[in-house]
């Protein structure tokens, strides 16, 4: 389809529907502009160059789905939108004043099924339940529009949290202990921030704008322009095989928001093209002796940058991957999150425990707002993912119940933008927040420890990003006045662990159920 064609349609979309329904026809469904879309997206949440309001509502249109995957929002006044009666009773009983509705997202609860389950509905208010106090009411309705559950937030943290129609039966979230801090070494590496950094070995490959370079040991490169001609504006990603540090992945992305790849086998002194030509590609990792990115839509594999394998038979037309992640001490085991080739609502969590021959919903992940935008996998199989929606929430999934948490996180509440989340190879959770901090959850004591912002940080505010781990003492964090390495010396981390405990000693447990979608009645 022309674009001038695509315009005439938009317009007369517009006439037929703008003035009655206030239904506005919206050209970046096609297929021609969605490959520029989602990475544009992926590039703003791995990125955090655009934040969203963690202390407050998310203002988000209302989506009115129309045939062929079109895509309209309304104009009308989001208040003004019409609960059914016994919802709307329901929230007036919990509600101090007026309330109104901030979004509308479909919820997908199954898979291949490409049909909305039901949706997911954002109030902004002042409400009550039980005690736990709140001014954004996330709820889940089935289609019939019948409750089903839902999650109170408090200035984008968790407060309460109910599953079914009554929202008396419900759980407070705990507040966690304040977050015991640890005296971490900060070592600048740069003063410009990185796009993504990779180690393999005694090499950390990182990237800025459309420059790249190579640590080895504690001496860095120069920097060395993209190897692309003409170059681009960006170097998207680098990634190196741990088995082979010297053979590294990097993609660039062109304005087309398709992205070239170059491969090269002595650490960067030559690089080849990938013979794949301009692909969709986002999430670029390396493990062990593999490649691994979302490709086209779909989670792929490749031993060497050229030949790539699908590990999930995704319905493209319907179906794109959000985010994956996959067990640093077994990458056969993986899991991913869905979401549907709209871009609009929340999908089912996957995994596979074979490589993908086969996989599995993972039962009923907690849809609040947003699909997740990271998630990690410990070495035992469970899974975090970090949703940034009415603010930064991590859901956390065990295999040993078989149930979803929720990990409440002692940040700051009032900070706006997105989050980030990492795992070190033990298993250990790195929450970079917005304001700079970086949060720890140490698995096996289930406390949490914070490292302050390094010294002299710029006033932007912004969490860490990229954040990743080098083992499981060092820390790489990445802000717009530059880039760190971040060492936690053993004997500072026993006794930050030992104070944290004492800390902990007689509160509450942190964990609480998120309500999630059925989707069979």
């Amino acid at each position: 389809m022309s674009r001038d064609l695509d315009q005439d349609l938009g317009q007369l979309l517009d006439e037929a529907l703008g003035e009655k329904l206030g239904l506005y026809y919206q050209p970046a469904w096609h297929p021609k502009y969605r490959a520029a879309r989602r990475r544009s997206r992926v590039k703003r949440i791995a990125l955090a160059s655009v934040g969203v309001a963690a202390a407050g509502m998310l203002a988000l249109p209302l989506t009115v789905r129309l045939p062929e995957g079109h895509g309209a929002v309304s104009n009308l006044n989001l208040s003004s939108v019409h609960l059914p009666s016994g919802l709307s009773h329901n929230v007036s009983q919990i509600s101090h004043g007026a309330f109104s509705v901030s979004s509308m997202m479909p919820v997908y609860g199954t898979y291949p099924v490409a049909n909305p389950t039901g949706h997911d509905l954002t109030l902004t208010g002042s409400f009550s339940i039980n005690g736990s106090r709140g001014d954004t009411l996330s709820l889940l309705l089935n289609n019939k529009m019948k409750l089903m559950g839902g999650m109170l937030f408090n200035q984008g943290t968790p407060t309460y949290s109910f599953t079914g129609s009554s929202m008396e039966d419900g759980t407070a979230v705990a507040s966690p202990s304040p977050a015991t801090p640890i005296q971490g070494e900060w070592l600048q590496q740069d003063n410009v921030g990185i796009n993504t950094a990779s180690v393999a070995g005694n090499h950390t490959y990182v990237t800025h704008n459309n420059l790249w370079a190579d640590i080895t040991g504690s001496q860095l490169q120069d920097w060395v322009t993209s190897p692309a001609n003409p170059r681009p504006n960006t170097v998207d990603s680098i990634a190196a095989l741990p088995s082979s540090p010297d053979q590294a992945l990097l993609t660039e992305e062109k304005p087309s928001g398709l992205s070239d790849g170059f491969i090269t086998h002595n650490g960067g002194r030559t690089w080849v093209g990938w013979g794949l030509g301009a692909q969709t590609v986002s999430n670029l990792i390396a493990m062990k002796d593999r490649f691994w990115a979302i490709l086209n839509g779909t989670l792929a594999w490749s031993a060497n940058g050229r030949q790539w394998n699908s590990v999930l038979n995704l319905n493209i037309k319907k179906w794109q991957v959000e985010s994956f992640a996959l067990d640093p001490a077994n990458p056969n085991v993986m899991a991913v999150a869905l979401i549907p080739i709209s871009g609009d609502g929340v999908g089912p969590v996957l995994e596979s425990q074979n490589g993908g021959q086969s996989w599995q919903e993972v039962p009923h992940f907690p849809a609040i707002g947003a699909a997740p935008t990271t998630m990690v996998m410990t070495a035992n199989g469970d899974i975090a993912a970090l949703i940034n929606a009415n603010g930064p929430t991590i859901v956390y999934y065990a295999q040993s119940t078989g149930q979803w948490s929720i990990v409440p996180v002692p940040a700051t509440s009032n900070a706006e933008g997105l989050g980030q989340l990492a795992a070190s190879p033990n298993g250990d959770l790195l929450y970079g927040a917005p304001g700079g901090s970086i949060y720890q959850w140490v698995g096996q004591s289930k406390v949490w420890l914070v490292i302050n912002p390094p010294p002299g940080l710029d006033g932007s505010g912004q969490a860490p990003s990229p954040l990743g781990s080098i083992g499981n003492q060092q820390i790489t964090a990445s802000y717009p006045s530059g880039w760190w390495i971040v060492y936690e010396p053993p004997h500072q981390f026993a006794a930050a662990v030992k104070t944290a405990l004492k800390a902990k000693s007689g509160t509450k447990a942190l964990l609480a159920r998120p309500a999630t979608l059925q989707t069979k009645p």
